[in-house]
């Protein structure tokens, strides 16, 4: 999740900032009612909910919300009004699951909008060939690849390998970008293995699920170990501010993404029960969202133009998403259901109080390099 190049909006830059605010304002929508449908799963009753919360948590938080934000952040990149159609379906599919509970309906929007951003992406190699660009673009193929799937009828708890290899490979390939301005030598080869380990396991999870699922936990382990030492966050960790607040958030993110590979390896598929929820909440509240708390003081200005001054108080929800998370681990592990359910309900209130916190210093400081004071991330 990076940085977009500040340019002069022109007629496409103001109807892409206007359609990213729009977009983005379903998506976070979309994204309260996932929060909500997963605390139902765990058994934390809320007022009128609709079913359709609970039943499609997966794929609302993923394919609609994540979905969105990705998509849309490479079409202002692009700036293309028809890259416009992957954020939009991606949204769409979101409003169509809650509104009929239709899979069929979402599924064919979650399409569009995987198959709309592969050819963003294969626009953006045709341009220019980077190697992390291509990393990103096997994440858009993870993504689609997972929603096609989801589409023919797979249940999500097969499809989930998919579409948690989206996050990780374009993450990954967006710090392989910022990791060529650190200082010293360093070496991708771990990178490069642990990137075809993800994706021989992802295809090899077609035929037989159990080992291919340990090959793409194995990947994630490499992937995390080199981000670990590589990353340029070792150098903006020592800057104070933001940066600091970035490297500490990102590192935390390396932690979970570790973890899940481990109990990738360690559980193999799992369809249900405790162990499915440890070890991809691991994954989406701990890898995902610890990056969405990192980026997202870059992202916002990026996408909307807004400002957004950095605090300390930015700490406070990074700080009650991981305790949450390890407390929900333990009661994940311990087999008790109380202790996850604080654990579940910890993590939605870290994500509400970061967007509170984000809320509050929106429009503040002088400019939008005050997020970014010390340089890069």
């Amino acid at each position: 999740m990076k940085q977009t190049t500040a340019r002069p909006l022109g007629r496409i830059g103001a109807a892409l900032r206007l359609a990213a605010v729009l977009t983005l304002a379903v998506a976070a929508i979309l994204m309260m009612g996932s929060l909500l449908g997963g605390l139902g799963r765990m058994g934390v009753e809320t007022a009128a909910m609709p079913v359709e919360l609970a039943q499609y948590h997966g794929p609302l938080m993923v394919s609609a919300f994540f979905g969105a934000l990705i998509s849309m952040e490479r079409a202002v990149a692009l700036r293309r009004a028809w890259s416009l159609v992957a954020p939009m379906a991606a949204a769409a599919g979101g409003v169509s699951l809650v509104a009929t509970g239709d899979q069929q309906v979402a599924s064919i929007f979650f399409v569009v909008a995987g198959a709309t951003l592969m050819w963003v992406f294969a626009t953006l190699l045709w341009r220019r060939w980077e190697n992390f660009t291509f990393v990103m673009s096997l994440g858009a193929l993870a993504w689609a690849m997972g929603n096609l799937l989801w589409a023919l009828g797979q249940p999500v708890w097969q499809v989930t390998p998919w579409w948690a290899a989206f996050f990780v490979l374009t993450i990954a390939g967006e710090r392989l970008e910022l990791s060529r301005f650190r200082k010293g030598r360093r070496r991708s080869a771990g990178f490069w293995f642990g990137v075809a380990l993800v994706a021989i396991g992802l295809v090899w999870g077609l035929l037989e699920l159990d080992r291919g699922l340990r090959l793409v936990g194995l990947g994630f382990v490499v992937v995390a170990i080199w981000l670990a030492r590589h990353d340029v966050a070792h150098a903006t960790i020592r800057l104070g501010g933001g940066p600091q607040y970035m490297a500490v958030a990102l590192f935390a993110g390396y932690f979970w993404l570790a973890a899940t590979g481990g109990l990738a390896i360690f559980y193999g598929p799992v369809s249900a029960g405790v162990a499915y929820d440890l070890l991809w909440h691991a994954l989406f509240v701990g890898f995902v969202f610890s990056m969405v708390f990192a980026h997202a003081q870059i992202i916002l200005p990026a996408l909307t133009g807004v400002r957004v001054r950095h605090s300390a108080a930015f700490y406070v929800p990074l700080t009650v998403l991981h305790l949450s998370l390890i407390l929900r681990g333990i009661g994940d592990l311990s087999n008790l259901d109380q202790m996850r359910r604080l654990g579940g309900i910890g993590n939605a209130a870290a994500i509400l109080i970061f967007a509170l916190v984000i809320i509050s210093h929106v429009g503040r400081g002088k400019s939008k390099k005050s997020t970014q004071k010390g340089g890069r991330r």
